[in-house]
């Protein structure tokens, strides 16, 4: 006993020693998080041989708590190499602690209650945490959006605010309404890949299901391991909530693939009718839809290429057509923006290597990554052995992966981009496990998924519980991203005292690229909002939005997040008769520590020059 609690005490004491050290010597914050979470973890691994049911839990609970600021900290502008790394060390702590603490048996098993039991437990926690924790920005940009709709913006298709136009119509503007829609996409995306799993194994356009029984059971628990996985995995648990362009595309690409796979095995033109509609949803929530159009078309070249020359592919290009007509021609009519701002301009940004973008897939999907391109080399290893099927799940994830992997040598790759390769490589990973894997191989799979699944659950828990404060931390940590969540609640009534002490009419400026005006917006909707574009700089969508005749005379307060720093710039005293110094305005919460830094100007005085362009631009 002794031992074990030594072993956490050590833990936590290596973490509350290093970080401190770190960041006396004036390594950075995040670094300093991450090499701290690092070694705990490595001493709670070392110490993970079979212990009393009690101490493993404990384990399991604090050394979660060990490793939160390694997760908040690998959002922020770590290096990949470090992020990887410590990714890796909590995959490996997760495994070894819920092997330890789960009953391997009952999960490992044909038993859905278990599963089933995670899989509700998952939804209910981002219903719960949706409602309790603030927006962040990008969410609050697309709340914004939704208030001026459009079928698409500077650097998205409208899909997502249509959305969230919708869910508000319905529940008020609040932090669930905004987000509801994106957890609805996640349980159509679920069902989409249960379907698909499900379908594979009971006989649709699989060969002989019968040499998958005794170690993969049935079907059924099949299928719900692989929704299990998916929602637990880390970028589609947060997809399956947050307010994102990539919500809409998550549920559109499972459907998609779903629906291929019927269009292909029955050759139904409602299949196909439902497969192009699919795909059009897809491109009216992000442009990275259009992979699975690649990946049907070179499945049709390599597999059967006289179905080309039938009405089935056509019907599918023709019914995504017309869901992605007014898209298309809003863009028409606006000088091609998004897409000149998706293709052309991304073009030039940062170029990155494959090594990164290896580290980037592990923190999407985690030790999972391994099992998942396993599956995948499989399928393709013997392409002409294995089921109609298989082949098809195994090219539309294999299309993503090789078109992102080769353009992360052009230029910058964003995390959610080749994560919609995973979503098909699930099904086929449960699929063909029994087939490609080792015995001894395929009972630590049965084994580790269901506690990595579970162990991750309560990882995912808990850091929305530090986030939202419902499991406060006895010191504040440094906000480590600008843009992680904060209590952004407390803002509304801080500003209305502000703008009681200032005489005449007052309005807000976020003075940085969205993220502080899309969030005043949201919680400070009394009061109009306008963005860095008063200042003669690009304001995004607020270009369009900003009447600049109203705004002459009035008394601004200018807002920046604690990232940026650029209220300091004495040009922006230009547009101004007086401008006080800098003030601060706290937003943290009981755990993180986080302020807006604000200025106060009056009789604001925009120069012909930028009041000619904020109004053309608003025309």
């Amino acid at each position: 006993m002794l031992r074990e609690i030594y072993s956490v005490v050590v833990s936590i004491s290596i973490y509350t020693l290093t970080t401190v050290f770190l960041v006396y010597l004036r390594l950075p914050t995040t670094r300093a998080h991450l090499l701290g979470c690092m070694g705990a973890g490595l001493v709670l691994w070392l110490s993970a041989a079979p212990k009393p049911r009690w101490y493993q839990g404990l384990a399991v609970l604090l050394g979660s708590l060990v490793v939160q600021a390694g997760l908040v900290a690998a959002t922020g502008p770590a290096p990949s190499a470090l992020v990887l790394l410590s990714s890796l060390t909590l995959g490996v702590v997760c495994v070894k602690a819920g092997l330890a603490l789960l009953d391997d048996q009952a999960l490992g098993g044909t038993k859905d209650g278990p599963l089933v039991a995670m899989i509700a437990w998952l939804f209910l926690v981002r219903l719960v945490f949706a409602a309790s924790i603030s927006l962040l920005p990008q969410e609050a940009l697309h709340w914004c959006r939704a208030q001026h709709l459009s079928w698409a913006y500077v650097d998205h298709p409208g899909g997502v605010a249509w959305l969230i136009w919708a869910s508000s119509a319905l529940l008020g503007d609040n932090e669930l309404a905004v987000r509801i829609g994106a957890i609805l996409m996640a349980a159509i995306a679920s069902l989409a890949i249960y379907r698909t799993t499900f379908r594979l194994l009971s006989g649709a356009g699989v060969s002989a299901a019968g040499d998958r029984e005794g170690t993969w059971r049935n079907a059924r628990h099949q299928a719900l391991l692989a929704v299990l996985l998916f929602n637990s995995l880390p970028f589609f648990f947060g997809a399956g909530w947050f307010a994102f362009p990539d919500a809409i595309l998550i549920a559109a690409f499972a459907l998609a693939v779903d629906f291929g796979l019927s269009a292909l095995v029955t050759d139904k033109a409602v299949a196909w009718i439902a497969f192009g509609l699919a795909v059009g949803l897809g491109l009216c929530g992000k442009y990275t839809m259009g992979s699975l159009i690649l990946s049907l078309g070179l499945f049709l070249v390599v597999s059967d290429r006289r179905r080309l020359l039938t009405r089935g592919p056509w019907l599918a290009a023709l019914a995504a057509a017309l869901v992605f007509a007014p898209v298309v021609l809003h863009e028409a009519t606006h000088d091609w923006a998004t897409i000149r701002f998706q293709f052309l301009s991304r073009a030039h940004a940062k170029s990155w290597n494959l090594p990164l973008f290896v580290g980037m897939l592990f923190g999407e999907v985690g030790l999972a990554l391994p099992f998942l391109l396993a599956a995948l080399v499989f399928a393709l290893k013997r392409w002409k052995q294995r089921p109609l099927g298989e082949r098809w799940l195994a090219m539309c994830g294999l299309i993503p992966l090789a078109a992102f992997g080769l353009y992360s040598n052009v230029a910058k790759v964003k995390l959610s981009w080749p994560a919609i390769a995973f979503i098909p490589l699930l099904p086929l990973l449960v699929t063909t496990a029994p087939t490609f894997l080792r015995e001894r191989w395929l009972h630590a799979l049965r084994r580790v998924a269901p506690a990595f699944a579970s162990t991750l659950l309560i990882l995912t828990s808990l850091t929305l519980g530090l986030w939202s404060d419902t499991l406060p931390l006895p010191f504040q940590l440094p906000a480590i991203n600008p843009r992680q969540p904060a209590d952004w609640s407390q803002v509304a009534p801080r500003v209305a005292e502000l703008c009681q002490e200032i005489p005449g009419p007052v309005f807000l400026v976020g003075n940085d690229e969205y993220n502080t005006a899309a969030l005043l917006s949201f919680y400070v909707p009394a009061l109009q909002v306008t963005s860095r574009n008063v200042f003669g700089q690009d304001g995004l969508v607020w270009n369009g939005w900003t009447d600049a005749d109203a705004l002459v005379g009035m008394t601004a307060i200018v807002f920046e997040d604690d990232g940026h720093y650029r209220l300091g710039d004495e040009r922006i005293g230009r547009f101004f008769r007086n401008l006080a110094p800098v003030e601060t305005l706290f937003v943290g919460t009981r755990n993180f520590r986080q302020i807006l830094r604000y200025r106060i100007g009056t009789d604001y005085q925009p120069t012909p020059t930028i009041a000619s362009a904020v109004s053309a631009s608003s025309e």
